[in-house]
């Protein structure tokens, strides 16, 4: 009897674990995109977080017609594409420089910035209206001057680049504009880029 009934229990338990509902699946960890994330890395720890098979070296376009040697991870996915300059291009270590660009990604910046965001909702992340260099020229929409804002006190150096979706015409040339001022409040823009620079003197 006693037999019977522990196989009476454990029949029962069996079912009872089979009526329970799956547990949901965990939250993938947010793609931040912040200082302290890529200060010490190197294509090995990289490889690690990311897997060696999503990543590749490509050569990139840069200002006035230059070329660079980048390490770009996800390449293919909008969503989660980076790029990685390194310090020390040969043994891949030392990151220079990583960036995202385009008009969304999964990735978030420092104070919560993402692709797509308006220059009024970046002062807000920031705390403090900042600059942004006048459109119409290779360096037009670059932003890296914070004010006293959280991004000026940011361990490396946070920039931006912005694109005008609005009438540009009284914000043009190589010159700075202040975030809020009326023109370009009348430009419109959003952030086309953010990217996260480390001095490796």
């Amino acid at each position: 009897m006693g037999a019977l009934r522990f196989v009476v229990a454990a029949a029962a338990l069996a079912l009872s674990a089979c009526g329970k509902a799956p547990e949901a699946p965990a939250a993938e960890a947010p793609l931040e995109l912040v200082c302290a994330a890529f200060a010490d890395a190197n294509a090995e720890s990289l490889a690690a977080r990311f897997g060696a098979v999503n990543m590749r070296e490509e050569t990139l376009p840069g200002v006035e017609g230059d070329e660079y040697q980048a390490t770009v991870i996800f390449p293919e996915d909008r969503g989660r594409r980076i790029e990685i300059v390194w310090a020390d291009p040969v043994a891949r270590a030392r990151v220079a420089q990583v960036s995202i660009s385009g008009e969304q990604s999964d990735w978030r910046g420092p104070a919560g910035i993402a692709l797509g965001m308006s220059a009024g909702e970046v002062a807000v992340s920031n705390g403090a209206p900042f600059s942004i260099a006048g459109f119409g020229w290779d360096m037009g929409g670059w932003a890296g001057e914070w004010g006293n804002g959280v991004l000026s006190h940011a361990s490396c150096h946070v920039g931006m680049r912005f694109s005008p979706r609005g009438d540009y015409s009284s914000a043009v040339g190589d010159k700075p504009f202040v975030s809020d001022s009326a023109e370009i409040r009348q430009a419109d823009p959003r952030v086309l880029s953010i990217s996260l620079g480390y001095s490796r003197g």
